[in-house]
């Protein structure tokens, strides 16, 4: 459960002269804004913690599966653009971002039509 406020504490280090030398003192400097409301409040560290962890899933989910393409020997589809010199190699999947994006299309259309009702 998200715990949120206006308010909160600093803690200050403050060089201070004393009998036994120089050193140093805290000092805790607590505030309130109790005039002021937020125009946005920021998510909590829990439901942050959720989201990171789902966005690391799915791109292990993502790294497997091209990780597995890439040992079938799909390299590519014909159409992609490949340029290799001495020093340079350039690949462009041109055919292959449009192919990825008609079956995310395709994904997308299906779970809309599924869900709407």
């Amino acid at each position: 459960m998200c715990h949120g406020g206006l308010g909160g504490g600093l803690e200050v280090m403050a060089p201070r002269v004393g009998p036994l030398g120089i050193g140093f003192s805290t000092w805790r400097i607590v505030y309130q804004i109790s005039a002021v409301r937020p125009i946005a409040r920021l998510p909590c560290m829990e439901q942050i913690g959720k989201l990171v962890l789902l966005a690391g899933a799915a791109l292990v989910v993502v790294g497997g599966v091209l990780w597995i393409l890439g040992r079938l020997g799909f390299g590519g589809l014909p159409g992609d653009i490949r340029y290799e010199s001495d020093r340079v190699k350039v690949y462009f999947p041109v055919v292959t971002c449009l192919v990825v994006s008609i079956i995310l299309s395709l994904i997308i259309w299906v779970w809309r039509r599924m869900t709407r009702g």
